[in-house]
């Protein structure tokens, strides 16, 4: 017993660092576990303090050769009521400490290393339905603890199916539809629960990528609120927590989901969003812009005009799209922009004669391109011919758009990934070769 005092003062102490990476190089690590796991509960209490001591915040490293021992059956064994509340507490706080490390490796929407079902039913419920009160709490550590544990829950198939039984989609749409009312102080009672309903949500969308569950949050009315936010909210309110929910439904988004979803009439906010001085929201704006563009022409006869152009010209939408392509650094959202302008003018004169310019000379130059987007710039090429003055542009010096299979015209929606770390790489590359 006093050698496990000295080792409480070693590894709390100043040089707890090398005492902790000492003991787990000498065998002592190995040692107080087994005699944790041996010893009777008096005795075995007294060989986890210390080990509660190792599972405190330290590197990394230290923490994956302490986890590699097995540690963990020993502080389980603490949790017998036989011990007192303060010894389980401890157990408790070591076994947390020891399933976040495993988690510091690996991305948040990754399952964790040891995740399963929570077999017993009654169990799973219970817990479910606590990791929720937490979620819904307004203390922010609670809140953030609640938000990891439900992410973790909702990455096991079983978990999520419990989940799904309740009528958490209900909340979130009744709470995406109050009105953010009262002093200043319930306003933000409010909308930090609207942000929170928001970020289970994302988790949600990122746990079920298919299409059935899309679907089922545009016919309950989710997405229905979320366009009314977007469409009348000031900007300061909409936050990446409100508008990355844009992102998570179009990843992976298929041809039944994006109909379903401009059944909505999302051109209005979507457009609307192109104003947000986040560019990040801007860039999300214009990649679902394309998918609605993308997925109508499906539905259209090779040489029809696009069905949305209406819609899109009455709030304004081209010229705050060209806008975007006009003033973009980045290279592949100028890609997207002009494509957009293409879609959307198929078979049809864009109007202006500077945009008719600037659009299609960037088409031309990126269809001849090695790029991914360059069967997309000979799609836009190919609609813009349609009309006469256009093609009469394209035409200009000999050029002729390359030729592809018929097929290829249509697209029923692209993911989208993170094209601003792709643009911000090559802007470096750029950069490096102009300095060498």
């Amino acid at each position: 017993m006093q050698t496990c005092l000295q080792l409480n003062q070693l590894f709390r102490g100043k040089l707890y660092t090398e005492s902790r990476n000492a003991a787990l190089e000498s065998g002592v690590v190995e040692a107080l576990i087994h005699n944790a796991l041996i010893q009777d509960n008096t005795n075995a209490e007294a060989f986890t303090i210390p080990m509660n001591y190792l599972t405190r915040p330290c590197s990394v490293e230290f923490f994956q050769g302490f986890t590699s021992k097995n540690p963990i059956p020993a502080f389980v064994r603490v949790l017998d009521r036989k011990y007192n509340d303060r010894s389980v507490e401890n157990a408790m706080d070591s076994l947390h400490n020891l399933i976040f490390s495993l988690c510091i490796p690996i991305r948040f929407d990754t399952p964790h290393p040891l995740v399963r079902e929570i077999k017993d039913i009654r169990i799973r419920r219970q817990i479910i339905q606590h990791v929720l009160i937490m979620y819904d709490n307004h203390d922010e550590k609670v809140n953030g603890l609640g938000s990891i544990a439900f992410n973790c829950l909702s990455l096991n198939q079983v978990n999520l199916d419990e989940i799904m039984k309740g009528d958490i989609l209900v909340q979130i749409r009744d709470t995406l539809m109050m009105e953010i009312k009262g002093n200043e102080k319930q306003r933000k009672f409010m909308f930090d629960k609207l942000e929170r309903k928001c970020k289970l949500l994302t988790i949600l969308l990122k746990a079920r990528q298919d299409e059935e569950f899309k679907v089922l949050i545009i016919d309950i009315g989710i997405i229905d609120a979320l366009l009314n936010i977007y469409a009348t909210y000031d900007f300061k309110l909409l936050t990446q927590t409100l508008t990355s929910i844009l992102q998570e439904f179009m990843m992976n988004s298929k041809y039944k989901s994006i109909k379903q979803f401009i059944s909505r009439n999302p051109y209005p906010a979507l457009i609307r969003l192109l104003d947000h001085p986040d560019g990040s929201v801007s860039m999300i704006c214009i990649f679902f812009i394309h998918n609605l563009l993308s997925c109508a022409i499906n539905e259209t006869h090779r040489t029809a005009l696009h069905p949305h152009y209406d819609i899109i010209a009455s709030c304004d939408g081209i010229q705050k799209i060209y806008s975007q392509f006009k003033r973009n650094a980045y290279f592949y959202l100028r890609d997207y922009t002009a494509i957009c302008i293409g879609f959307i003018h198929k078979a049809r004169k864009i109007e202006n004669a500077q945009m008719r310019r600037d659009i299609i000379a960037h088409l031309k130059i990126i269809s001849l391109s090695q790029t991914d987007q360059k069967h997309k710039e000979r799609r836009a090429l190919t609609f813009l011919a349609l009309n006469d003055v256009n093609n009469k542009e394209i035409e200009k010096d000999g050029f002729k758009i390359p030729q592809f299979e018929e097929g290829e015209i249509f697209d029923d929606g692209d993911d989208v990934y993170d094209v601003q770390e792709q643009d911000e790489q090559q802007q470096e590359e750029k950069k490096d070769c102009i300095t060498q």
